[in-house]
């Protein structure tokens, strides 16, 4: 899957477009037409204006997806839920009272969905970015894959599968079972006579499967050249994005409405 995880893309399209949004509705509660309330805005200044758009510099930091974007966020976040409290003191009958309650809400609630560890770990581990990750390989390997899920009371399981693409750093396997992000697998295939094992863990999910990140280990980065090297010599095909932007975010958002999962990125 080569598309960023959709939810974090929703929440930063959201915040290019407040300060545009914002300034609309403002200009309407006070009666004012839109260029009347732009000059109205420029008597305070050019540091009134960057005001306005910092929402729009936060929600172009997260698509960055780097460890410095993601704290720049969450010092928006804090900044903008400080603020709208302080108008609401500065100002008690601009501010509808419903309104107020609303937005600080839902800052609060961005604060505390920033800070899950699903969502945390895609900023600070690069390695888990599924979409920055080397070309994979078209190929159809019959697999085993043992998995040591991550809840403890599940006992350990093994099932067949396929890997459908592969590259140095993680693999996507074919697989209808309910599986999560946590869990841990070995995937053991064979490949130009030889026996692979790989220890990895699952990054993220399609509807017809999973996409592995191989372990950071110097044997699984040796054994993955060598392999590489292999497919490369046989003029294994590459593969291209499985499905288009728009298809993927149909994708996720019809399976947001029928199971309710697809909030956090997986």
């Amino acid at each position: 899957m080569t598309h960023r995880p959709w939810p974090i893309v929703v929440i930063a399209l959201f915040h290019i477009i407040a300060p545009a949004i914002n300034f609309i509705m403002s200009a309407r509660l006070l009666g004012m037409t839109l260029g009347a309330y732009f000059d109205h805005q420029s008597h305070y200044g050019p540091m009134t204006l960057f005001i306005w758009a910092i929402p729009f510099f936060a929600g172009i930091s997260l698509l960055t997806f780097r460890m410095w974007s993601y704290y720049l966020f969450l010092g928006f976040m804090v900044l903008a839920t400080v603020f709208t409290f302080y108008q609401r003191i500065l100002y008690p009958h601009r501010i509808d009272i419903f309104l107020f309650l609303f937005m600080e809400l839902v800052n609060f609630v961005v604060i505390l969905y920033f800070l899950s560890p699903a969502v945390k770990r895609i900023y600070i581990n690069k390695r888990i970015r599924w979409w920055q990750h080397s070309p994979r390989f078209l190929i159809e390997y019959p697999a085993d894959v043992h998995i040591k899920f991550a809840q403890e009371n599940l006992p350990p399981l093994m099932i067949k599968s396929k890997i459908l693409n592969i590259s140095s750093t993680g693999a996507y396997i074919e697989s209808t079972e309910k599986l999560d992000s946590n869990d841990n697998v070995t995937l053991r295939f064979q490949a130009y006579g030889k026996q692979y094992e790989i220890k990895s863990q699952i990054v993220h999910a399609q509807k017809n499967g999973y996409g592995l990140l191989f372990s950071n280990s110097v044997t699984t980065q040796f054994e993955m050249k060598k392999l590489i090297k292999e497919l490369k010599k046989n003029k294994i095909p590459l593969r291209g994005s499985e499905m288009t932007t728009l298809e993927s975010f149909r994708f996720w958002f019809h399976d947001l409405l029928r199971t309710g999962q697809g909030i956090f990125p997986k």
